[in-house]
């Protein structure tokens, strides 16, 4: 790097390496180590409640790599109209989604280890009897964790919206008409809509519920879980 570079370049510079590569090579390698770990605790050899709990999780955080990898690339590497409205529309809710699914995951995960240390005899019983099917136990947890993510984070599909850039004006001569054709180059991006801005909303549901749902609620029922 050039030490005569102006500071907005020095931090362009740092913001690429910190915030596009570093991102990437992280992200890819939690991709990667999940999609492995995966097919192991499917095994037959690994097969337990615990197990399979950790399955789900680590297909929640897949989702999650994905969708920051995408806007990663899209914000720094390659940017095209498909992936802006992927991001608008997909990816953005969907990040919100799969990251609560994974925290409130790891609190189920908490809860079933609390179950086993706390009462050995009756949690080998639930899950040892006749009958007993692994999964549907699993699902108990996690379909429960679902439907509250995806209803928590319903007003993120409402946040951004798309919008067309004008990036500059072509002008190209039409023989059969016989005229000067001027066409707008153009370029899709995504504004914040009014209830993104809107006081209240971000107060009570940006930061307050937040910091409720994500932060105060999972830290203290880990911490209990964990005593």
């Amino acid at each position: 790097m050039n030490d005569t570079c102006p500071p907005e370049q020095h931090h362009e510079y740092f913001f690429w390496w910190k915030e596009g590569l570093a991102t990437l090579i992280v992200g890819i390698t939690g991709l990667i180590a999940n999609s492995i770990a995966i097919p192991i605790l499917l095994s037959k050899k690994l097969i337990s409640i615990f197990n399979r709990l950790l399955v789900s999780l680590a297909i929640f955080d897949n989702i999650f790599l994905f969708c920051t990898l995408s806007e990663t690339i899209r914000r720094n590497f390659h940017n095209s109209d498909l992936q802006t409205i992927s991001f608008i529309y997909i990816f953005y809710p969907l990040q919100n989604i799969s990251a609560v699914c994974s925290i409130y995951t790891t609190i189920g995960l908490a809860a079933e280890r609390w179950l086993a240390v706390s009462r050995p005899v009756e949690y080998h019983l639930s899950v040892n009897a006749n009958g007993a099917r692994p999964w549907k136990r699993v699902t108990a947890y996690v379909a429960p964790i679902l439907i509250f993510s995806i209803a928590y984070n319903i007003p993120k599909f409402f946040e951004v919206k798309p919008r067309v850039n004008v990036i500059y004006n072509q002008t190209e001569y039409d023989p059969i008409a016989k005229t000067h054709v001027v066409y707008n180059v153009t370029q899709m991006d995504f504004d914040l809509t009014g209830i993104r801005m809107n006081e209240d909303y971000v107060f009570y549901y940006v930061n307050v519920s937040r910091l409720i749902i994500t932060g105060i609620i999972p830290l203290f029922s880990l911490s209990y879980l964990n005593m």
